[in-house]
């Protein structure tokens, strides 16, 4: 159909801010120096370095000290989400359900997160995992009227991507490999991005397919598809991934922290 799909540009802040997320040797000072002159990355920052879960002492104010309380890799876990929720304004105006969606990223990202090896790549999981639906948030911002049409036919029982291809020939996996590509995010996030229904192209890929499954049998929909019911099995294959995240209820408690973390950017 030839529509252009786009997100605004990020703000330099925001830009640099993000470029340090997916960095293995970004600072404490690296990221402190974006943070503090970004409102909604500061405002973010704080709210969870001063929430329950942190346990505060006493409540802080400063961003760096806030870095400092709830650590690195939260901190850059917390950008990255408030950054593409900065950009989702869209999407509970046509029609989805914003929290199941946000719920569905972060438990994605979780789950990647803790199923991959090694340091740097459960941030990049943890950041795919955030990513892997920045196609969806494309086009409904960029023509939210269409997808609203979209969000119809998943309501009356259409698969979402096919959805998508009627109404605008082409899918939010392709969109959002362009998006990716546009902001510069590597090989390995544009390749998991867009190959997250199949998991067949590489590592990353296949992570995010797999935390998409889970995700699913834990009954977490993505907003606009809902699962027809639980089916995770408390004693199978994936009950040690779902362990080491605090079990169900741990889980769903982490979810619900970078869920508050996070809506102070949205």
């Amino acid at each position: 159909m030839g529509q252009v799909f786009d997100l605004p540009p990020l703000p330099g802040t925001q830009a640099r801010a993000f470029g340090l997320v997916i960095r293995a040797d970004a600072t404490f000072k690296d990221l402190a120096s974006v943070i503090e002159v970004d409102p909604a990355l500061t405002g973010a920052i704080l709210r969870a370095a001063n929430s329950a879960s942190s346990s505060p002492i006493a409540r802080i104010d400063v961003a760096e000290r806030a870095l400092i309380r709830i650590g690195m890799e939260r901190t850059k876990r917390i950008i990255a989400g408030a950054i593409v929720s900065g950009n989702s304004s869209q999407l509970r105006r046509v029609g989805i359900d914003m929290d199941e969606f946000w719920r569905h990223l972060i438990a994605c990202a979780l789950l990647a997160d803790t199923t991959a090896f090694g340091g740097d790549h459960r941030t990049v999981g943890f950041t795919a995992g955030l990513m892997h639906d920045i196609g969806r948030i494309a086009m409904a911002h960029s023509f939210p009227g269409q997808y609203a049409e979209v969000v119809q036919l998943v309501r009356s029982g259409m698969d979402a991507c096919a959805a998508e291809e009627q109404i605008f020939g082409t899918t939010h996996t392709v969109v959002g490999a362009e998006v990716a590509q546009a902001w510069g995010l590597g090989d390995d996030l544009v390749e998991a991005i867009s190959d997250h229904h199949y998991g067949a192209l590489g590592t990353l890929s296949w992570l995010i397919w797999n935390s998409r499954r889970l995700s699913w049998s834990l009954g977490i929909g993505d907003g606009l598809e809902t699962p027809e019911a639980v089916t995770f099995d408390p004693n199978g294959e994936d009950s040690e991934i779902v362990r080491a995240l605090g079990g169900v209820e741990g889980f769903e408690n982490q979810i619900n922290w970078f869920m508050g973390a996070i809506a102070v950017a949205a």
